[in-house]
């Protein structure tokens, strides 16, 4: 489940010594790794974080998946097991080709082994240098190992959505969530992966516990400004403000945008039902709950619309550069608007165990509150 977050710290401080000047090696690479493990895994051992509980009977970890013990958690495991079958099958039999969305950024962690330089990316496939580069540093890892094997790398990106999923599971648990909420609703999220962390304590959020995290973006954002200018990102920006100050607003392409967006997600096209079903889910939540949002629940329903107004953001940017804007939404959309999904779907698994712990009483008064003004209306002498 740490895999993620193991991954992109190891290759955010490969990356910082590799430009400070580091050689570019795999024998760096696992010096870094056991400058990073040996010390935490001390002060875990220290702080005994990783002792493993005792089994006293081995069949009771057996027992509680059995199908009249547990049913929902043993089709929640197989439904997760027939799906990494899936994606390990996949990686076996087929390796990076130019139909993959990813393919850029295997081609740069290439270069990257190839030249033994995390420079080398600006030559090697697109958009130089402007995009983090954790991707294709833990590429070029495997490239560096063994040449990058099938599977390799290609494993990375359904260990990347299980740990994903897996995160989201432990974060709505932790928020008291019952079990078949959350698996029901991560089956809808990952259901959605194959057509195309957070996690928290219950007593309250620290914002100043994000704060070690804004390093690694920003020492990204450090690096890749200086290649922004150079890249169409660079340029389409360039385009988009000046015709801004010139007065052109693009608002037909407005529209078209939000035209768009409205049909993707509220149709039966790729998100299929999801978002009609989240928005019902949501729209009950408003009514019928009275309690209020505890800290961790507020800042998804805050994170989830930030997630999915920021990609229409950079749409309307890019409308003033694309000549071909319906073509470039129809590629790009999905990826763009996969974060604010999976925070909605995280928020609507919140809402419905709040749905499913409030009292009838308080059901029926909140219904009853929601459906005054209609009452009095029909009742009202004409």
């Amino acid at each position: 489940m740490e895999f993620r977050w193991g991954g992109g710290a190891l290759t955010w401080v490969w990356f910082v010594a590799s430009w400070a000047g580091m050689p570019f090696s795999l024998m760096s690479v696992a010096f870094l790794y056991a400058a990073l493990t040996l010390p935490l895994a001390w002060c875990n051992r220290r702080h005994r974080r990783l002792s493993f509980p005792k089994i006293t009977n081995r069949g009771s970890l057996w027992r509680a998946l059995l199908p009249w013990k547990n049913p929902v958690m043993l089709a929640g495991m197989a439904f997760f097991g027939v799906l990494f079958g899936m994606a390990l099958l996949t990686s076996l039999t087929r390796a990076y080709s130019t139909y993959d969305g990813i393919a850029n950024w295997t081609l740069k962690g290439y270069g990257m082994a190839l030249e033994r330089s995390i420079f080398a990316g600006a030559k090697w496939g697109g958009h130089v240098l402007s995009y983090p580069q954790n991707l294709p540093l833990t590429i070029a890892m495997f490239r560096l190992a063994d040449g990058d094997i099938l599977p390799g790398s290609k494993l990375l990106f359904p260990l990347f959505a299980f740990s994903l999923f897996l995160g989201i599971h432990r974060h709505l648990r932790a928020m008291g969530t019952r079990s078949w909420i959350s698996l029901l609703w991560i089956a809808l999220l990952a259901i959605l992966i194959l057509t195309l962390r957070l996690r928290g304590r219950r007593p309250g959020f620290r914002a100043w516990a994000a704060l070690p995290f804004a390093l690694i973006p920003a020492a990204f954002l450090a690096f890749s400004l200086r290649s922004l200018s150079s890249d169409e990102i660079g340029r389409t920006l360039d385009i988009s403000w000046a015709a801004v100050a010139s007065g052109r607003f693009n608002l037909a392409e407005l529209q078209a945008l939000l035209r768009y967006a409205a049909h993707n997600t509220f149709s039966a096209g790729p998100w299929g039902l999801f978002y009609p079903v989240t928005a019902l889910v949501l729209l009950a939540g408003i009514i019928f709950t009275r309690r209020r949002m505890d800290p961790q629940t507020l800042a998804v329903a805050v994170l989830a619309p930030t997630a999915a107004i920021f990609p229409l953001a950079m749409f309307y940017v890019a409308s003033f550069d694309k000549t071909d804007f319906l073509t470039f939404l129809n590629v790009s959309f999905e990826r763009a608007f996969l974060p604010a999904t999976m925070l909605f779907g995280t928020l609507a698994a919140l809402t419905t165990e709040g749905l499913m712990c409030s009292p009838p009483s308080e059901l029926a008064a909140a219904y009853k509150d929601a459906t005054l003004p209609a009452r009095r209306s029909k009742e009202a002498p004409e």
